[in-house]
């Protein structure tokens, strides 16, 4: 293989290797589109950082490619995009109480798992500064059903294989242009068992997670109040009059006991979230030089 500009050039010979292994099952109109999305991917298909799959093979009117993408294709995408980072603490699993029972139309569950959480990180070019960028994913709607279970990853790894999908959310919503139609194979699991392609499947799957975020709101902790649960597109609105009432120090307590709910906050509406944040590290910067003249008047 060598290399023109940015750009891999095959070789006649390994383009009929390609079309023999990795791409046997497509045409050649969709063999002709696998190639050109690995050449705008800069992903090498050898490597099987990017692996075509056809929904409704035998069907030519609901026929339709998907291009999957492994883990390591997405870290060699994201390592390009001079604003990332990869996560620095290990992914946080929401487990389901012990009173929980399975139900019979779920996916199995041995480990119990409800939702899995990975946060990576944005830099914000302007600032400098990095952000969080958390991909929230939940069991029921991505763990496979049906006999084949038994004998799949699922089975054998499923921290994993949940993981993987939460890195992949958290990838297309922190750099929706490099990521936009890029998904990994665990995503894909559940479709199978839905009459719908692998694609429409990832869909509804994101669509539902945005739904229930905005319907369900994100929960905050306000000053002398319980804890209220806000509508994401309330949020910067409730914040910011919640900030007016607040002192320096309580605008930094709040900060720090709302450091989940922000970064929720951050996953669904990023340039609101940012905003905010410039608001209250403004007013924590206004404690700090305060702070800073008391102790020099003291002196």
């Amino acid at each position: 293989m060598t290399t023109t500009g940015s750009l891999s050039v095959l070789t006649p010979k390994q383009l009929a290797t390609l079309k023999r292994t990795v791409a046997k099952k497509l045409n050649d109109v969709e063999f002709d589109l696998f190639m050109e999305a690995c050449r705008s991917y800069q992903l090498d298909p050898f490597r099987r950082q990017i692996i075509p799959v056809i929904d409704n093979e035998n069907d030519r009117d609901k026929r339709r490619m998907t291009f999957i993408v492994t883990r390591d294709g997405l870290r060699v995408v994201a390592s390009r995009q001079g604003d990332y980072r990869p996560a620095s603490e290990p992914a946080e699993f929401l487990m389901k109480p012990d009173s929980w029972t399975q139900p019979r139309e779920a996916p199995p569950n041995p480990l119990k798992i409800e939702a899995c959480t990975v946060r990576l990180w944005k830099k914000d070019m302007g600032s400098g500064d990095w952000f969080p960028v958390i991909g929230q994913v939940y069991w029921d709607e991505y763990a496979p059903r049906g006999e084949g279970w038994a004998k799949s990853q699922w089975a054998h790894m499923p921290r994993v294989m949940i993981q993987k999908c939460a890195e992949a959310a958290a990838l297309r919503a922190g750099w929706p242009d490099a990521f936009a139609g890029l998904y990994v194979a665990e995503e894909m699991a559940s479709a199978s068992a839905r009459d719908m392609t692998a694609s429409e499947a990832v869909a509804q799957a994101e669509m539902e997670r945005r739904g229930r975020m905005v319907g369900q709101g994100i929960i905050f902790n306000f000053k002398d109040g319980p804890a209220e649960l806000v509508s994401a597109g309330k949020v910067f609105d409730r914040v910011c009059r919640a900030l007016g009432d607040m002192t320096d120090e309580e605008v930094a307590a709040f900060r720090a006991q709302n450091e989940i709910a922000l970064n929720q906050y951050w996953a669904t509406a990023p340039s609101e979230a940012l905003e905010l944040k410039r608001i209250i590290e403004a007013r924590i910067d206004d404690l700090k030089q305060q702070t800073k003249r008391e102790k020099h008047g003291d002196d």
